[in-house]
């Protein structure tokens, strides 16, 4: 296989790999309501447990720093549209999507952040074309 078959091979698998990721990202985890984690009065609400589901090399650990919000803390989304807006200033993302689950009875909130990694082209090479027109 020659280099530039290699490179459009890469970028194919790349770009199936994020449109994979985001149509698995809508899963049953979120809410009901896009607008339901809006609609909660939040000072109630206690931040019961938060995920990560990262791209393979970053550690998490790295990310934590840019959260600003905690478990069994009360839910605020002031932190949390802080905490989106630093990740992105980061610029490890193209994507962050924050999915909540409300438990009513227990005045608690589930979070659970997706990242998409930036993806980065050094190069395309296409070969064959010697002329246009």
């Amino acid at each position: 296989m020659k280099a530039n078959s290699k490179s459009l091979l890469l970028l194919s698998l790349t770009l199936t790999f994020c449109l994979f990721n985001t149509v698995c990202a809508k899963t049953s985890y979120a809410s009901k309501s896009p607008s339901s984690i809006y609609n909660i009065p939040a000072e109630e609400y206690v931040i019961k447990s938060i995920k990560y589901e990262m791209p393979s090399g970053i550690p998490i650990k790295d990310i934590k720093n840019f959260i600003f919000i905690k478990n069994g803390e009360r839910f605020s989304m002031h932190f949390l549209e802080k905490s989106v807006k630093t990740l992105y200033a980061s610029g490890y993302f193209s994507n962050i999507s924050v999915f909540s689950e409300i438990n009513k009875k227990q005045k608690t909130i589930s979070l659970k952040f997706i990242f998409l990694p930036k993806i980065y082209i050094g190069a395309v090479n296409i070969e064959g074309l010697k002329a246009t027109g």
